[in-house]
């Protein structure tokens, strides 16, 4: 997650479809709870304001768009740093080149948070 360029970076185990990418299925929490309620922050991402896919389609490269950055960079409770910083991705958001959906994962903890 890089905030100075407003972008969230994905790295993926195999070729992602680039048609099929449901970035409100996408979404920063404060911790690793299962359920994000009571003291857990969560975002659930709007959109984005575009995507972009390394050449082996296994990075993908989310262009925050200015609600969500804005919306995150406000709230002093999440994605602050890499401790409070997790990524959860509901089922059916993304699917490979084989057409295989993905399954519910996380929250996992993002491996960088650049601050603005």
């Amino acid at each position: 997650l890089d905030f100075r360029q407003g972008i969230l970076q994905l790295t993926f185990t195999e070729p992602m479809d680039g048609s099929y990418f449901i970035v409100p299925n996408f979404e920063l929490r404060n911790d690793d709870s299962e359920n994000c309620c009571g003291v857990c922050v969560c975002y659930p991402l709007t959109g984005s304001s575009g995507l972009t896919f390394d050449e082996c389609d296994t990075i993908v490269t989310l262009t925050l768009n200015s609600e969500d950055f804005n919306n995150i960079i406000s709230n002093p409770n999440l994605a602050a740093n890499i401790t409070t910083t997790y990524l959860y991705v509901y089922s059916w958001s993304v699917r490979d080149v084989s057409y295989n959906y993905n399954q519910p994962v996380g929250p996992i903890r993002t491996s960088k948070v650049i601050p603005p």
